[in-house]
């Protein structure tokens, strides 16, 4: 891997790796024809990704070929056979992870998983050993998602409610030592959002709610992820709710997270339940009738969210992780909250959708657009 001189042809070349990242399989005259570059540039730059192995031609016989009949000129796709990079998801409770081609690979399934420690310097012990004993020789660099408020550029854990270590990990220099290769970290949230812009394309305004160990957003602006003048961006889970008195792990009362997040919304049911045997939480979640202590929770949702669709202009809201869990009663609720709560509706509609975490395809697309500078 060598340093591209010119700043224009690293932009050339990046316009290229996502265009295929999205497309799966074109050929050079479509892939300059769609990046909006000319054909001997396109040509030639491609012919430096065949050399380097980052991109591969697709045998005629392919059934994803012959899904695309009538393509003239030789097809080509990226490697998809190599591992390349180490993509690793930092958990509360379990840090998962997958060796990955430059095409990203097919799924959510991890590679290798670890119960994620409490302190960072134990987390970095375990990776060390991990690496040592699996990570293959092929790899070009590593991309690391993380929870919490995260300066991605200077590669630093600033503040985690929900992970706790102290004191904050400075990333790129500790990775940089244990895999010895280019390391890059990622918001989770921002790194959902990456997935689901790969996965639908066409979508590119939209602001993605996650509920997990805690909660989260990303906003997403004209295709591409929303930046701030701080680290601190769309931080919903820590949106107060008024009336709320639960202490929040970020040491404030009453934040959404403490409602929102599996661990609130299981607080709510164990409180509003004390008395009711035989119902479980994924039970009470799925009632056709919503219990008052989920209404709660969804009302204050609703209010965030359709704050954040009019504070940044968005007209789409994706919901992910605990959302899917809801009844058809309860996510009705929740939708009809949040329209009737965002402006965009009084003249031109918001809709909401449940969506599947795709941080894995993420943080691929993260490791393309970033890590890949090959001459």
């Amino acid at each position: 891997m060598k340093a591209i001189p010119s700043s224009l042809r690293a932009t050339n070349q990046r316009l290229l790796l996502e265009r295929l990242l999205r497309d799966g399989i074109a050929t050079r005259a479509e892939l300059a024809d769609r990046t909006g570059m000319s054909r001997p540039t396109a040509g030639k730059i491609l012919d430096e990704l065949l050399s380097a192995q980052v991109v591969q031609t697709v045998a005629s016989g392919t059934e994803e070929l012959q899904r695309k009949l009538g393509r003239p000129g030789q097809p080509l796709r990226l490697d998809a056979k190599t591992p390349r990079f180490a993509l690793i998801q930092v958990g509360v409770t379990e840090t998962q992870v997958q060796w990955a081609p430059v095409a990203g690979a097919n799924d959510e399934t991890p590679n290798d998983t670890f119960a994620t420690p409490s302190t960072a310097l134990q987390w970095i012990e375990q990776l060390q050993s991990l690496v040592s004993r699996k990570a293959p020789k092929t790899l070009w660099g590593t991309v690391v998602s993380l929870p919490g408020v995260v300066d991605e550029a200077q590669g630093r854990s600033l503040f985690s409610p929900n992970l706790r270590w102290s004191p904050p990990v400075v990333w790129l220099d500790e990775l940089r030592q244990v895999l010895g290769k280019p390391v890059r970290v990622v918001q989770e949230i921002r790194a959902l959002a990456l997935g689901h812009m790969q996965q639908s394309p066409e979508e590119r305004d939209f602001l993605l709610i996650d509920s997990g160990d805690g909660v989260g957003a990303a906003a997403v602006m004209n295709g591409q992820l929303f930046v701030g003048a701080s680290p601190v961006v769309a931080e919903l889970g820590h949106s107060p709710v008024l009336g709320q008195t639960r202490l929040c792990g970020c040491g404030a009362t009453g934040c959404l997270e403490t409602l929102l997040s599996e661990r609130g919304l299981q607080t709510s049911w164990q409180t509003a339940n004390k008395s009711t045997c035989g119902e479980t939480f994924k039970n009470a979640l799925s009632q056709a009738t919503v219990p008052p202590w989920l209404l709660e929770t969804l009302d204050a949702t609703a209010q965030s969210a359709a704050s954040s669709l009019n504070l940044f202009g968005l007209r789409r809201v994706i919901l992910t992780g605990c959302f899917s869990s809801l009844s058809s009663g309860a996510w009705e609720h929740l939708c009809r909250g949040i329209v009737n709560g965002a402006l965009p509706s009084r003249f031109a509609g918001v809709s909401v959708q449940l969506g599947h975490r795709k941080r894995f395809r993420g943080l691929s697309a993260a490791a393309v657009n970033r890590l890949l500078n090959l001459g």
